[in-house]
């Protein structure tokens, strides 16, 4: 812990060294979040150690999809359709190396030592394209659910289409709707 203290009570000192400092937290703050905000091209997807990066628009209309194929199947549901809304998107953690640069300098009446730490995102590259290396990829939460069914005007249809919902998205119940559609 004195070590770390140490290296506090350095950066306070060195004004050069905050501003080093400072700078590369802006930079790894940039590389984490700035690939949301840069919109991605027409990309193959394909399965690699880079992950899949799916957007939360898709992941929403797979779920949506799915689900409304899971509940159009019950007994008298009817036609189903689905909207889910999530809360913000996909999280992506990236791998990355670390490594700590000691400098040593030595004035007139008394030696200095200060550390930096870099981290510098693992990159891989394959058919020509740079990309990350994810180690881990998590979905955004469920928001709220809204399903339209032709049958949901039969309470035990809108039961069993309640109790079907909550299995496969394993959400609560309150923040489900169901409502009566036209056959």
């Amino acid at each position: 812990m004195s070590k770390i203290s140490d290296l506090v009570d350095k950066l306070k000192q060195n004004k050069k060294l905050q501003f080093i400092v400072v700078g590369l937290l802006v930079v790894i703050l940039f590389l984490i979040f700035g690939s949301t905000l840069i919109p991605k091209g027409n990309s193959s997807n394909s399965s690699t150690n880079t992950g899949s990066t799916t957007n939360q628009y898709d992941y929403a209309n797979l779920l949506e999809n799915k689900l409304a194929s899971t509940l159009s199947s019950i007994k008298d549901a009817g036609k189903v359709s689905v909207m889910i809304t999530l809360e913000g998107g996909v999280e992506i953690e990236i791998a990355y190396t670390i490594e700590e640069r000691i400098n040593n300098s030595t004035g007139s009446s008394n030696s200095q030592e200060s550390s930096t730490i870099i981290k510098t995102p693992v990159l891989i590259t394959q058919n020509g394209v740079t990309k990350p290396v994810i180690l881990n990829e998590k979905n955004p939460a469920i928001q709220g659910v809204v399903i339209v069914a032709s049958g949901a005007n039969n309470t035990r249809v809108k039961l069993d289409i309640l109790r079907a919902a909550v299995a496969v998205l394993n959400i609560e119940p309150s923040i489900i709707e169901i409502f009566a559609g036209e056959a």
